[in-house]
């Protein structure tokens, strides 16, 4: 699988984005013509140019931060329902870690 996130300059020939939506690339048609734009704002089914990453897009992950009645915390980076076991209250929180 190629790593289009590397920083180079990829050419292109059509078919699926091969980045997430929200990454930012840049792009480069075969006449010279240069634009930025987010990966899925862009043409990637039949447009031939090159383009290469300049900000990747990360989800964010999702840590569930439990309380205790005893006041004790516990973190579960899993699922809501894992975080809920035997609490009495809980909390979403989003990060983006680069």
């Amino acid at each position: 699988m190629t790593d289009y996130s590397d920083g180079n300059w990829h050419g292109w020939n059509g078919g699926e984005c091969p980045v997430h939506p929200n990454s930012r690339i840049e792009a480069r048609e075969w006449s010279g013509t240069r634009w930025t734009a987010d990966a899925g704002d862009c043409d990637w089914t039949s447009m031939a140019w090159w383009f290469r990453v300049i900000k990747e897009h990360r989800e964010p992950r999702v840590f569930w931060v439990n309380e205790y009645s005893n006041n004790a915390f516990g973190d579960f980076n899993t699922t809501k329902e894992a975080a809920d076991y035997h609490c009495d209250r809980i909390a979403c929180h989003r990060i983006v870690i680069d």
